[in-house]
């Protein structure tokens, strides 16, 4: 069976699946009592994403299914909809991704890689939410102005930050955090999504001490490597990279800093890592440093480093889709 007829198989076989429908009721009680509006039909109708308004989709969802069992056609309010799916978790879209998406994408060797490795971006992105007070409760505020300038008062943001295969356009694992939440600690919550010889990239947001010792851990228990881009008020030796002469690449040793010393120590991570340092410089004459786990410079030559890298930017198209596409 190919990976779509597989993907579609699977995602019948929970939404049809009593214990599936009971882990992701909000309350116990909840779908079930014999109504038109059952747990299968209301996540169904959610997939069905639609530009349409949502009392067309019901109707047209409940006249097809009427013509399918030759019963009347059922009128259902767009009102009934929406308290139904307040009934229904969040946490049924999460089993979906991992059990008939992701599982079911990689259980065969067909997808791609880059020298073998599965490139995994991490990224965040601000999102703007409805404005209720529910929403304001759980996210918090953020004051917003315009692009004049103008004060629009405080609303509902939010942070979400995503785990993503840029080669074969899969997320792996993402979250939707309060707007004043941080990046890094989001992608600590995404590293347990990666496998052995999976290639986690990263912006300037990201190589702070902790993330860069959490992901050497990770290189030696799990086989996993790391590529971030630093700025150039990072670590002192991945400053003397931004210099005019400085190589294009070279092993350095980062120490934790002392205001971080307990906490690292406290985590159990190393307060020394071995990194690499590359020097990229882009066609506009920009310098770019990276740091990685991949040290071995006859296999990883500098020149790799500047295409490889950009490859992050998928990560940055699938927000663009998410954002003005598909809402």
């Amino acid at each position: 069976m190919d990976t779509p007829c597989a993907v579609i198989q699977t995602v019948k076989s929970l939404v049809a699946d009593a214990e599936f429908q009971s882990r992701h009721r909000v309350k116990a009680k909840y779908f079930t009592r014999n109504r038109v509006l059952t747990f299968s039909i209301v996540l169904v109708l959610l997939l069905q994403k639609s530009v349409k308004s949502l009392q067309l989709v019901l109707n047209e969802f409940f006249g097809t299914l009427a013509l399918m069992v030759a019963l009347p056609v059922l009128t259902v309010t767009h009102s009934a909809f929406s308290q139904a799916r307040q009934k229904l978790s969040h946490t049924a879209f999460i089993e979906l991704l991992q059990t008939a998406v992701v599982d079911q994408y990689y259980a065969t060797p067909s997808y791609q890689t880059w020298q073998g490795m599965r490139l995994v971006a991490v990224d965040g992105s601000k999102i703007r939410l409805p404005d209720t007070q529910a929403i304001r409760k759980a996210f918090g505020t953020t004051p917003v102005a315009n692009q004049y300038a103008a004060d629009l008062g405080v609303q509902p943001w939010a942070l979400a930050s995503v785990c993503y295969d840029l080669l074969n356009e899969i997320p792996l694992d993402a979250t939707l955090a309060p707007g004043n939440a941080y990046e890094v600690d989001l992608a600590l919550g995404h590293l347990h999504a990666l496998r052995p010889n999976d290639l986690l990239i990263g912006d300037m947001n990201y190589p702070s001490y902790r993330f860069l010792a959490e992901l050497s851990v990770l290189r030696q228990t799990r086989g996993c490597h790391f590529l971030l881009r630093c700025s150039s008020g990072s670590f002192a030796p991945v400053r003397q990279l931004f210099a005019p002469d400085a190589p294009a690449s070279v092993r350095m040793t980062l120490t934790v800093p002392s205001s971080k010393r307990r906490d690292i120590t406290r985590l159990g991570l190393p307060r020394q890592i071995t990194v690499r340092g590359v020097r990229v410089l882009l066609d506009n004459g920009t310098v770019e440093v990276l740091v990685t786990s991949l040290l071995d410079e006859s296999s990883y030559p500098p020149v790799v480093f500047k295409e490889l890298y950009k490859l992050r930017w998928g990560v940055e198209t699938l927000y663009d889709r998410l954002k003005n596409l598909l809402t």
